[in-house]
């Protein structure tokens, strides 16, 4: 049996400019199994307390920090949810029920 190899990206971060708040995070999650591959995406939003003794500066953050507010915020339903339709996605490319086509091309 295989395993799929999930990887998660954020790609944009949406910030306060007074603040350095990171108002919105856009994330990319990838998976790959035994080469074939599907992608999911979406945002998170948050509204972030400079005056909180925890908040990070933008200039300070770390894609690792981010990626845990992330999945934090989506929680580990939604986390499944999106690992599911990724995996459902990989199952189709592997055994394709319908194709593309000319017959004559």
């Amino acid at each position: 049996m295989s395993t799929m190899n999930t990887f998660w990206k954020i790609e944009r971060l949406t910030r306060d400019i007074d603040t350095g708040g990171v108002l919105v995070a856009h994330w990319r999650a990838f998976a790959d199994d035994e080469g074939f591959q599907a992608t999911a995406f979406g945002h998170v939003g948050f509204a972030p307390d400079s005056t909180k003794e925890d908040f990070i500066p933008f200039e300070s953050l770390t894609e690792e920090e981010v990626s845990k507010w992330v999945l934090e915020a989506l929680g580990d339903e939604r986390v499944a949810e999106v690992m599911d339709a990724m995996k459902v996605e990989i199952d189709r490319r592997k055994a394709p029920t319908t194709s593309e086509g000319l017959p004559w091309a």
